[in-house]
């Protein structure tokens, strides 16, 4: 089978030689979407109400609350009216991040 020009125009070519000319750059995208799930770079976990708080820092809702309203997670959350919205992995980011300098502040200290 004779393969088209990349230059030549869509509807001049046969399903099968269209496919034949994507499937190498499809094959290459789709990798690197895999791969970057496989990785942890994929979407950020959602998850809504102060639930998601309490299951991530294994606390109650008194505590939760607390979280919601600290500025040092305000970047993990997005109020719509009464709804909390929460970004899971930026909330995780943001508690190892914390947990960090809480680790070389002790450190200093002794």
């Amino acid at each position: 089978m004779e393969t088209k020009d990349l230059n030549s125009r869509l509807v001049d070519m046969t399903l099968g030689e269209a496919i034949e000319i994507a499937t190498p750059f499809l094959t290459k995208l789709l990798g690197k979407i895999v791969q970057d799930n496989l990785d942890g770079k994929g979407e950020d976990i959602q998850a809504f109400g102060l639930e998601a708080i309490m299951s991530e820092f294994d606390c109650g809702k008194t505590k939760a609350v607390a979280i919601h309203h600290d500025k040092r997670f305000g970047a993990a959350f997005y109020n719509d009216g009464r709804k909390i919205c929460v970004n899971v992995t930026k909330l995780r980011e943001i508690k190892q991040k914390l947990a960090e300098e809480e680790t070389r502040r002790r450190m200093r200290i002794k």
